[in-house]
């Protein structure tokens, strides 16, 4: 696994952010990309304070090569985190209005690996239920604005806890599905 894509790395995973490319073009700059802060004050959220093993794999950062390259390094990441992920594992994804087809691929391709997520960031935030449930009918849910308490709670409940994680604030879950562990297999 190459070093610079997934920090911190764990023996176990609770769960891993994953910070979209801005698109899956092999020409995008990457110098005034910025690094993912936000993500980044989330899993110090809940690796500090709620004791979870939370990493981020940093996307835009993959080699700058052809798409299907670029695919191939993001899914033998994902497949290292899955070997590695303890039962109740969700990746959470920041897709943005400007990135929204390479988040697409990205949803689809955890869908493909059996991986659970969950949405946040821009687009989670300012766009409508309806919206949000059509793009990624396969999304867990989504969390709206600051999102470290309630990701936070989330992974721990699955995690730790085991308990549901329904009635936490700013968490919605899409179409009301409580047991997503009988679609994905996380349990």
């Amino acid at each position: 696994m190459k070093e610079n894509l997934l920090r911190p790395q764990f023996l176990q995973y609770d769960a891993l952010l994953i910070n979209v490319p801005m698109s899956w073009a092999s020409n995008t700059p990457l110098d005034d990309v910025v690094p993912p802060f936000g993500l980044g004050r989330i899993a110090a959220v809940a690796n500090d304070y709620f004791d979870l093993n939370v990493s981020i794999l940093d996307c835009q950062k993959l080699p700058n090569t052809a798409k299907e390259a670029m695919l191939d390094v993001a899914k033998q990441q994902l497949l290292e985190v899955k070997k590695r992920a303890n039962p109740g594992f969700i990746a959470g994804l920041n897709p943005t209005h400007v990135n929204l087809e390479a988040s697409v691929v990205l949803a689809d391709l955890l869908t493909e690996l059996g991986m659970l997520y969950v949405l946040g960031g821009y687009f989670a935030s300012l766009s409508d239920s309806d919206t949000i449930a059509n793009i990624f009918p396969q999304a867990y849910g989504y969390i709206r604005r600051h999102g470290e308490i309630a990701f936070s709670l989330l992974v721990a409940n699955r995690t730790k806890k085991n308990q549901p994680t329904g009635a936490i604030a700013g968490l919605h879950i899409i179409g009301g599905d409580s047991e997503p562990e009988k679609k994905f297999g996380t349990k």
